[in-house]
């Protein structure tokens, strides 16, 4: 049987940190549930490039201050062994 690979959710993964760690997290074995609120442009741009390297991944998008919509990211995902809470909100300077 082949072993299943660890999973990692990542929040605010479409761009910057986010997609930098989905891409260190593909090169040691994960695969990847891409979490993004307004970037479905770079979240599908950055899966094709993640898939490429062999994960698989799952896109996600919730707005996180909406509480039934955090309770709808988890819905149907493999089980995820790596959570990282890296969405933010980047006000305009």
């Amino acid at each position: 049987a082949m072993k299943t690979k660890p999973c990692a959710l990542i929040t605010g993964g479409a761009k910057r940190i986010g997609a930098f760690l989905a891409q260190q997290l593909v090169a040691q074995g994960y695969d990847i549930v891409l979490h993004y609120r307004s970037s479905a442009t770079e979240a599908k741009a950055l899966a094709q490039t993640l898939e490429a390297s062999g994960a698989t991944v799952t896109l996600r998008q919730a707005d996180l201050e909406d509480a039934g919509a955090v309770h709808a990211l988890w819905q149907g995902l493999p089980p995820v062994s790596l959570l990282i809470n890296n969405a933010s909100y980047y006000a305009r300077d």
